[in-house]
Formats: C-alpha cells, sequence, structure tokens
C-alpha cells in the first residue's frame, strides 16, 4: 500500500502561520493558511485519482478531527480519511502516524501544506523512488525538508532532530546514514513560513497578499 500522509492544522485565527501574524495580522496569517491548505486540498484530489499509481490519502489533522470542519471537507472528498495528530514535537507526531503504515511493509510519502509548488509528479516521483531506495527527501530552502519518504521503519529516525531549525534537513540525512538507510534527494523548493516567502510566492504567481486590513483570498 502506498500511503500519502497529509500533515495540516485546520485555518483557526492564532493557531495557524503565526511567524505571519506580526506582517499580515491574526486574519491575514488565518487566510494565507487557508489558501495553503485549499492548494494542498487539490493537490491531493488529483492524487487520489491517479490512474498509474495506488494511494491512500491520509490527512493528518489538528487540532481535533472531530471538528466539522474536516467532518465536511471528508464529506467532499470520499477518497481522503482523517487522523488526529498526535500530541508532542513533530518527531513525535511523524512517529505515532508513520511507524504503523510501515509494519505493513507500505510507502509512506509525508508532506505539509507549507508548500505550493508542489505537484502531482513531485509525488509520483517519490514513490517511485521508494521502489529502489529506503528513504526519499525533497530539501526546503530554508534547511528542512517539504516532503519525505520512508519504505523502510527504523526505531529513533525521528528523534534529537533539532525541528524548526535549518538543520532539519542534514540532520535527516545524517540519520539515514547512521541506519543505514539508502535514500533519495529531490529537487529543492521554497515553503511559505516567514513574510518573505509569502512575497516570493506572490511575486511568481501575480497574486496579492492580504495586508491586515484586506480580505483578499489570492496567493
Amino acid at each position: 500500500m502506498n500511503y500519502l500522509l497529509v500533515f495540516v492544522k485546520e485555518p483557526l485565527d492564532g493557531f495557524v502561520k503565526t511567524r505571519l501574524i506580526p506582517e499580515f495580522g491574526v486574519q491575514g496569517a488565518t487566510r494565507i493558511a487557508r489558501v495553503l491548505l485549499d492548494a494542498t486540498i487539490a493537490l491531493c484530489t488529483e492524487i487520489s485519482q491517479l490512474d498509474t499509481m495506488s494511494i491512500q490519502v491520509i490527512l493528518v489533522v489538528a487540532p481535533d478531527k472531530r471538528s466539522p470542519f474536516w467532518q465536511y471537507l471528508i464529506d467532499q472528498n470520499s477518497r481522503f480519511s482523517l487522523e488526529q495528530q498526535q500530541a508532542g514535537d513533530l518527531g513525535a507526531r511523524l512517529t505515532a502516524a508513520v511507524e504503523p503504515k510501515l509494519e505493513r511493509n507500505s510507502k509512506v510519502v509525508c508532506i505539509g501544506s507549507d508548500c505550493p509548488s508542489l505537484q502531482t509528479q513531485d509525488i509520483e516521483l517519490a514513490f517511485s523512488q521508494l521502489e529502489r531506495v529506503d528513504a526519499c527527501i525533497y530539501p526546503a530552502e530554508d534547511g528542512g525538508y517539504v516532503l519525505l519518504g520512508l519504505r523502510r521503519w527504523q526505531s529513533g529516525f525521528f528523534q534529537s532532530i533539532a525541528w524548526s531549525s535549518d538543520q532539519v534537513f542534514v540532520q535527516t540525512l545524517e540519520r539515514c546514514q547512521a541506519l543505514q538507510l539508502s535514500y533519495f534527494v529531490g529537487e529543492k523548493f521554497r515553503d511559505v513560513d516567514q513574510p518573505a516567502d509569502v512575497r516570493a510566492e506572490l511575486k511568481m504567481s501575480h497574486g496579492q497578499y492580504p495586508s491586515q486590513d484586506s480580505e483578499s483570498h489570492r496567493i
């Protein structure tokens, strides 16, 4: 089985994109998060309908999968399923979601909703690479990664990583080497975490971003 695990947050004021709040305001940050989420859901819809590859899309959600927001989304996208994000840092959340799937001899690819540049072919490539290597990683320009794929579980893989730092990608490669996992490194992408990332994405797409008083929903 191929699993695409999509780690996403409900776009609630003050809960999402908090690093954007000083420039865009609470509601502006929430609107940006919603635009990014909508783009990710559109991508997942395409992936769930692929004829060339069978991929089960699982939204790993926070803060509560019982929210009407997620229930409505699932009603509109019957090919998706929901899982609750577990407590702890990103490593703990990844471990809780990934480990049970890999114990079933499956391939797992993890993404978030911060990288609107990811396309269907990028996901397909990741799963294809996992036919021949143990791990697939697409680095982010800020030193993290926007995609991680695994086909073999090793205890401790996500432990002792400096999450939210510019060392995440390097430390993950070092972990692969230490655990003797073969790996493929894909294209580098920009994720949208800081105001400069928003401006860069908008410059590429000729969109407009919401100011603190704006009602724009374009990006």
